[in-house]
């Protein structure tokens, strides 16, 4: 009798031992996965988001969480510089890795809404964007509540150059955004429509609004100083690069910050 209480405690611990494991590996793997997300460019957010896979995926490989994270890290390591979901700015085997891990992360979690959102993800970079759109209907009749579905069905409107969908994608991803970089990427989709339909005086607007909503955000001003670079704005321009890299000094606001200062030199 003793004998069979001791191997009945083992069975119990062993099960709560595994749902306790798999429960951490998908807190790990969520929380790598949106650290990704609130800044894809900050190298120390990324060395941590890594860290946090490898830890998810030795406790349960299997878990559809550890998969989208995956998909989600092997992105913007390959990413180089572009539009987000522009297949030119990445790395091709990026690209097809990071589609490898978020189908088998639908595979294994074919009822995770952010399974289905990271395969649409991947395939609206790599064109098919009707494979992507029935993905994201997927996404959306798993969690009616989630920000991605509508955000990217907005992405592919814009890409058809489809105001009026897209008008109505800003208005639900607006009522679903609550975090301070989604309300970013609702920004950078309201720029490109702009973009694509040549408002210029909306792009400004935007790109203000874009430091408004952040003021230490480097790649805000950098970007508004690269617009106001390319409007031969050259004394603004200046202005924003030069906040952009006092935050921050990466690369490209750096080396345009040197050309507003050598444009703004010869117009006098």
């Amino acid at each position: 009798m003793k004998g069979i209480k001791s191997a009945c405690a083992l069975i119990v611990l062993t099960l709560f031992s595994a749902l306790t494991q798999a429960a951490t590996a998908v807190e790990m793997a969520r929380q790598a996965y949106f650290l990704i997300e609130r800044d894809p460019l900050d190298l120390d957010q990324r060395n941590e988001a890594s860290y946090l896979i490898q830890r998810a995926n030795l406790l349960d490989g299997d878990e559809p969480w550890v998969a989208v994270a995956q998909s989600r890290l092997t992105l913007v390591s390959g990413y180089k510089v572009g539009q987000r979901h522009d297949r030119r700015a990445y790395e091709e085997s990026a690209v097809s890795t990071a589609r490898q891990q978020a189908e088998r992360a639908v595979r294994n979690g074919p009822n995770l809404a952010m399974a289905h959102v990271q395969l649409a993800m991947v395939l609206i970079i790599q064109g098919e964007l009707r494979t992507a759109w029935d993905h994201l209907n997927t996404a959306d009749s798993l969690d009616e509540q989630s920000f991605y579905p509508w955000y990217l069905r907005t992405v592919i409107a814009i890409h058809h150059k489809d105001e009026k969908f897209a008008a109505e994608g800003f208005k639900e991803i607006e009522s679903r955004a609550s975090q301070k970089y989604q309300k970013r990427l609702l920004l950078q989709e309201r720029m490109r429509l702009a973009k694509a339909t040549k408002n210029l005086e909306e792009r400004d607007r935007l790109y203000r609004e874009m430091i408004d909503l952040d003021p230490d955000y480097a790649y805000a001003w950098g970007n508004y100083g690269s617009f106001l670079l390319g409007q031969k704005r050259y004394r603004e321009a200046v202005h924003n690069l030069e906040r952009a890299v006092e935050l921050k000094p990466y690369g490209l606001a750096v080396s345009q910050l040197a050309e507003a200062r050598r444009k703004l030199n010869q117009a006098f």
